[in-house]
């Protein structure tokens, strides 16, 4: 017996979105957990620090989502969570992947959006408000940090400063 009934107005298609978009968020969960691990091991810790709690947040969102398609009556499927990169050239190429990664997830959440306003799913609308939300910000950080490394630079001490700083934004 399901004890969840289908929500008025979710389709199947809402489904399929909302079911990549947990995969999606197991793939950025993977990716940042992968930056998280690379910048330990090249010994900056507070940009560490930051890749394995933005890997933790994506898990959150992905999590976030499970919860929501059940609780309107939807099937989340587990993602499968494929290789990621784990070697880079600098730290410039981690926060220039953060940043494109964090645009395409955008994208992604602005087409589901889209989505639930064309099937007059207010549910879906509402519930996505908090993730178009979170888009804004992840961007916002992930453009900050890429203008710190033009501005401070990305090599040697520069990375040192971008590390403090870095950690500033940790809290």
């Amino acid at each position: 017996m399901k004890l969840a009934q289908k929500s008025t107005g979710f389709s199947h298609e809402s489904e399929q979105a909302l079911n990549n978009q947990i995969e999606q968020e197991a793939a950025a969960s993977a990716l940042y957990l992968s930056f998280a691990i690379w910048t330990e091991r090249e010994g900056y810790q507070n940009i560490a620090k930051f890749f394995y709690k933005q890997s933790e947040e994506e898990r959150e969102h992905m999590l976030k989502i499970i919860n929501y398609l059940i609780s309107v009556g939807g099937c989340p499927i587990s993602p499968e969570v494929k290789a990621v990169k784990g070697e880079f050239k600098n730290v410039r190429e981690v926060f220039e992947q953060f940043l494109a990664h964090e645009k395409k997830v955008t994208q992604s959440i602005f087409a589901i959006y889209k989505l639930a306003q064309d099937v007059n799913d207010l549910f879906m609308v509402e519930f996505l408000q908090w993730f178009i939300s979170e888009q804004r910000e992840e961007e916002e950080t992930a453009m900050r940090v890429v203008g710190l490394l033009d501005a401070i630079g990305d090599t040697g001490r520069d990375l040192w400063f971008v590390d403090q700083e870095i950690g500033k934004m940790n809290g």
